[in-house]
Protein backbone atom coordinates (compact mmCIF):
# COMPACT_ATOMS: atom_id res chain seq x y z
CA UNK A 1 0.00 0.00 0.00
CA UNK A 2 0.96 3.63 -0.59
CA UNK A 3 0.21 6.88 0.16
CA UNK A 4 -0.66 9.26 -3.00
CA UNK A 5 2.70 10.51 -3.57
CA UNK A 6 4.34 6.60 -4.13
CA UNK A 7 5.79 6.80 -0.21
CA UNK A 8 4.76 3.43 0.92
CA UNK A 9 3.12 3.14 4.28
CA UNK A 10 5.71 2.68 6.69
CA UNK A 11 3.18 1.57 9.34
CA UNK A 12 2.19 -1.26 7.47
CA UNK A 13 5.72 -1.66 6.06
CA UNK A 14 6.74 -2.52 10.08
CA UNK A 15 3.59 -4.16 10.98
CA UNK A 16 4.59 -6.73 8.17
CA UNK A 17 8.13 -7.34 9.22
CA UNK A 18 8.61 -9.35 11.91
CA UNK A 19 11.85 -8.18 12.99
CA UNK A 20 10.69 -4.95 13.63
CA UNK A 21 6.65 -5.52 14.70
CA UNK A 22 8.58 -7.54 17.73
CA UNK A 23 9.79 -4.25 19.08
CA UNK A 24 6.82 -2.35 20.30
CA UNK A 25 8.50 1.03 21.39
CA UNK A 26 9.70 1.42 17.37
CA UNK A 27 6.08 0.16 16.20
CA UNK A 28 4.83 3.47 18.17
CA UNK A 29 7.66 5.44 17.15
CA UNK A 30 6.77 4.84 13.82
CA UNK A 31 3.26 5.39 14.68
CA UNK A 32 3.53 8.80 16.17
CA UNK A 33 5.11 9.95 13.14
CA UNK A 34 3.00 8.74 10.86
CA UNK A 35 0.17 10.44 13.13
CA UNK A 36 2.29 13.45 13.33
CA UNK A 37 3.30 14.03 9.63
CA UNK A 38 0.54 11.54 7.97
CA UNK A 39 1.14 8.99 5.00
CA UNK A 40 2.33 11.40 2.65
CA UNK A 41 4.93 13.00 4.92
CA UNK A 42 5.86 10.06 7.13
CA UNK A 43 9.08 9.18 4.86
CA UNK A 44 11.03 12.55 5.03
CA UNK A 45 9.92 12.54 8.79
CA UNK A 46 11.39 9.15 8.90
CA UNK A 47 14.92 9.71 6.90
CA UNK A 48 14.90 12.93 8.76
CA UNK A 49 14.77 11.13 12.00
CA UNK A 50 17.25 8.73 10.81
CA UNK A 51 19.81 11.71 9.84
CA UNK A 52 18.88 13.58 13.91
CA UNK A 53 19.47 10.10 15.32
CA UNK A 54 23.53 8.86 13.45
CA UNK A 55 24.07 12.64 14.34
CA UNK A 56 23.19 12.13 18.03
CA UNK A 57 24.51 8.77 18.17
CA UNK A 58 27.98 10.20 16.35
CA UNK A 59 27.78 12.76 19.15
CA UNK A 60 27.48 10.59 21.98
CA UNK A 61 29.98 8.33 21.00
CA UNK A 62 32.51 11.34 20.79
CA UNK A 63 31.60 12.38 24.18
CA UNK A 64 31.80 9.01 25.51
CA UNK A 65 35.09 8.76 24.29
CA UNK A 66 36.63 12.15 24.98
CA UNK A 67 35.33 12.12 28.74
CA UNK A 68 36.90 8.44 29.18
CA UNK A 69 40.03 9.68 27.60
CA UNK A 70 40.29 12.72 30.30
CA UNK A 71 39.29 11.03 32.93
CA UNK A 72 41.51 8.16 32.86
CA UNK A 73 45.06 10.88 31.92
CA UNK A 74 43.66 12.70 35.01
CA UNK A 75 43.91 9.51 36.69
CA UNK A 76 47.25 8.53 35.66
CA UNK A 77 48.58 11.76 36.10
CA UNK A 78 47.25 11.59 39.72
CA UNK A 79 49.08 8.58 40.00
CA UNK A 80 52.10 9.31 38.45
CA UNK A 81 52.21 12.32 40.60
CA UNK A 82 52.04 10.47 43.84
CA UNK A 83 54.46 7.50 42.88
CA UNK A 84 56.89 10.65 41.18
CA UNK A 85 57.06 12.30 45.67
CA UNK A 86 56.89 8.93 47.16
CA UNK A 87 59.35 10.68 50.30
CA UNK A 88 57.67 13.95 49.77
CA UNK A 89 54.31 12.62 50.78
CA UNK A 90 52.93 11.38 54.17
CA UNK A 91 51.92 7.37 53.95
CA UNK A 92 48.12 8.05 54.27
CA UNK A 93 48.08 10.58 51.75
CA UNK A 94 50.02 8.50 49.13
CA UNK A 95 47.65 5.84 49.75
CA UNK A 96 44.64 8.37 49.67
CA UNK A 97 46.21 9.90 46.45
CA UNK A 98 46.54 5.99 44.61
CA UNK A 99 43.33 5.23 45.72
CA UNK A 100 41.30 8.37 44.71
CA UNK A 101 43.26 8.10 41.23
CA UNK A 102 41.74 4.63 40.62
CA UNK A 103 37.94 5.77 41.89
CA UNK A 104 38.97 9.02 38.62
CA UNK A 105 39.39 5.91 36.63
CA UNK A 106 36.21 3.51 37.86
CA UNK A 107 34.04 6.27 37.15
CA UNK A 108 35.60 6.65 33.82
CA UNK A 109 34.99 2.96 32.99
CA UNK A 110 31.61 3.30 34.64
CA UNK A 111 30.72 6.61 32.14
CA UNK A 112 32.45 4.30 29.19
CA UNK A 113 29.68 1.87 29.88
CA UNK A 114 26.80 3.91 30.11
CA UNK A 115 27.25 6.04 27.12
CA UNK A 116 28.65 2.38 25.35
CA UNK A 117 24.63 1.42 26.29
CA UNK A 118 22.95 4.30 24.74
CA UNK A 119 25.06 4.00 21.58
CA UNK A 120 23.83 0.42 21.01
CA UNK A 121 20.13 1.44 21.91
CA UNK A 122 20.48 4.08 19.04
CA UNK A 123 22.01 1.95 16.75
CA UNK A 124 19.40 -1.32 16.57
CA UNK A 125 16.89 2.06 16.28
CA UNK A 126 19.12 2.94 13.31
CA UNK A 127 19.26 -0.10 11.84
CA UNK A 128 15.53 -0.59 11.98
CA UNK A 129 15.23 2.37 10.35
CA UNK A 130 16.98 1.37 7.49
CA UNK A 131 15.42 -1.65 7.22
CA UNK A 132 12.43 0.25 7.20
CA UNK A 133 13.59 2.82 4.52
CA UNK A 134 15.06 -0.10 2.39
CA UNK A 135 18.76 1.47 2.49
CA UNK A 136 21.43 -0.19 4.52
CA UNK A 137 24.67 2.56 5.46
CA UNK A 138 24.65 1.78 9.11
CA UNK A 139 25.31 -2.17 8.72
CA UNK A 140 29.11 -1.06 7.92
CA UNK A 141 29.77 -0.69 11.61
CA UNK A 142 28.50 -4.18 12.78
CA UNK A 143 31.50 -5.43 10.93
CA UNK A 144 34.51 -5.82 13.12
CA UNK A 145 37.76 -4.33 10.97
CA UNK A 146 40.41 -6.93 12.42
CA UNK A 147 40.13 -10.45 11.80
CA UNK A 148 39.51 -12.71 14.69
CA UNK A 149 42.77 -13.87 16.31
CA UNK A 150 43.65 -17.57 16.29
CA UNK A 151 44.89 -18.95 19.84
CA UNK A 152 45.00 -22.86 19.45
CA UNK A 153 41.91 -23.63 18.09
CA UNK A 154 39.94 -20.76 19.13
CA UNK A 155 39.21 -17.86 17.22
CA UNK A 156 38.88 -15.16 19.47
CA UNK A 157 37.62 -11.32 18.16
CA UNK A 158 39.29 -8.50 20.16
CA UNK A 159 37.04 -6.08 20.88
CA UNK A 160 37.94 -2.72 22.58
CA UNK A 161 35.57 -2.81 25.68
CA UNK A 162 37.99 -5.69 27.22
CA UNK A 163 40.99 -3.38 26.58
CA UNK A 164 38.68 -1.05 28.93
CA UNK A 165 38.30 -3.83 31.72
CA UNK A 166 41.62 -5.09 31.55
CA UNK A 167 42.76 -2.04 32.39
CA UNK A 168 40.69 -1.15 35.12
CA UNK A 169 41.36 -4.48 36.55
CA UNK A 170 45.30 -4.26 36.45
CA UNK A 171 45.09 -0.48 37.64
CA UNK A 172 43.20 -1.89 40.53
CA UNK A 173 45.67 -4.40 41.48
CA UNK A 174 48.45 -1.88 40.70
CA UNK A 175 46.85 0.77 43.01
CA UNK A 176 46.25 -2.32 45.65
CA UNK A 177 49.65 -3.72 45.72
CA UNK A 178 51.40 -0.12 45.30
CA UNK A 179 49.20 0.98 48.40
CA UNK A 180 50.27 -2.50 50.43
CA UNK A 181 54.16 -1.99 49.29
CA UNK A 182 53.86 1.77 50.38
CA UNK A 183 51.94 1.14 53.56
CA UNK A 184 53.95 -1.69 55.13
CA UNK A 185 57.44 -0.84 53.46
CA UNK A 186 57.59 2.97 53.31
CA UNK A 187 57.88 5.19 56.78
CA UNK A 188 56.45 8.59 57.03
Amino acid sequence: MSGPSGCPDVLERVRNDPELAGDAAFVERIAKLRDNFGVDGVCPAVEREYRDVATYEQEVTRLRWSVYVTLSSISFAIAGYTLSNLNGLHRGVRIAALCFAWFIHFFASFFYWWMHGITHRQRKYLIGLERLLGFYHYTLRDRRPMAPLRIGQCRVQVKFHWVVNTISVLYLIGVIALAVCLGVFRRG
